[in-house]
């Protein structure tokens, strides 16, 4: 039987990888990407895989040779077991490292990096916690959409952000895991919660890509719930926040965050946003900041043109002023 994909064979060829402890990861490569053009590597969200973001990397491909993966427990990359072990920021920064490897050892080229919530993070803790290992790869520039980068026990916003972890890994962990029919998946998340702002094509994106079919019938979350909360959970510590000044200060940083103004419902990264811009900004001036007004932690897909927009500054390369905070 053919391994599950979250990008079909038609959209992009699938590229195996070992990960830093052995797990099968899947990187794949858009067939419509530029040979030649600059190269951009796309990190997904928790509980979400490559292929959530497909219109987005098609369209990606009019100007770069495009390559997104699968983390692990997500879309078609191997679990680790049991469900809910080895799901740590190191574990995905780790793999994060050799995905790129991988990326640089096929196009001898530096690489633009997107990365959405639980792959902003690891990139973070990456070049926070491992920085040598960052730089044993070559980045050009990296954009970030709200990392989950929880703040120590004396921060004012920890409070805020252990409560809201965990009422949303208490959540999770009650997720459904199994659909007759991918448009059961679509029907449920159209208008509701964090999806209430994507588009119907996004929505059928993201089912195809993190439903996996059952060996009974039907379809079941390629994520599944007990490795999907397990990751919220041990992203609720403080060490990447802790050992964010050592971030490689030559390496050029785009952060963005969503509306400061969400109300009590924001996400939790929403309010840690500009705290880890500032913490970045620190040591370099190779920073910049931006805050996306009327969106909410989904800003990736709910507004693919301004996604679309930033990352075409990333591969055009920005220059950057001094602490730069860009408000939009």
């Amino acid at each position: 039987m053919s391994p599950f994909v979250s990008i079909p064979d038609a959209e992009a060829e699938l590229i195996p990888v070992t990960g830093h402890d052995g797990k099968r990861l899947h990187l794949y490569r858009l067939r419509a990407g530029r040979a030649g053009a600059p190269v951009v590597m796309f990190g997904h969200a928790c509980g979400f895989a490559a292929g959530s973001y497909l219109p987005l990397l098609q369209a990606l491909t009019g100007e770069a040779d495009v390559y997104a993966f699968d983390a692990r427990g997500h879309g078609g990359s191997e679990a680790p077991e049991p469900h809910g072990t080895d799901c740590t920021p190191a574990d995905y920064a780790r793999d994060l490292a050799r995905l790129a490897a991988a990326v640089a050892s096929r196009t001898a080229k530096p690489i633009h990096y997107i990365g959405h919530s639980l792959n902003a993070a690891a990139m973070l803790h990456l070049g926070a916690c491992f920085p040598e290992l960052l730089r044993s790869v070559p980045w050009r520039g990296l954009l970030l959409f709200e990392p989950p980068v929880f703040p120590s026990a004396d921060r004012p916003e920890h409070a805020e952000c252990a409560e809201k972890d965990k009422r949303l890994v208490a959540r999770t962990r009650q997720r459904r895991e199994r659909f007759a029919k991918s448009e059961e998946l679509v029907a449920l998340l159209t208008g509701r919660g964090l999806f209430r702002g994507l588009s119907h094509e996004y929505l059928v994106a993201h089912a195809r890509a993190t439903l996996r079919p059952a060996a009974d019938g039907g379809c079941t979350l390629a994520c599944p719930a007990a490795v999907e909360a397990a990751t919220f959970a041990s992203f609720g510590e403080d060490s990447t926040f802790r050992a964010l000044a050592g971030f490689p200060a030559e390496i050029p940083v785009h952060l963005v965050g969503g509306d400061p103004d969400g109300g009590p419902e924001r996400n939790w990264t929403t309010l840690m946003a500009p705290v880890l811009a500032e913490g970045l900004a620190t040591r370099s001036n190779q920073r910049r900041f931006t805050q996306l007004r009327g969106r909410g932690h989904l800003m990736v897909q709910e507004d693919p043109d301004t996604t679309l927009r930033l990352a075409r500054d990333l591969i055009q390369g920005l220059d950057f002023a001094p602490q730069e905070f860009v408000h939009r």
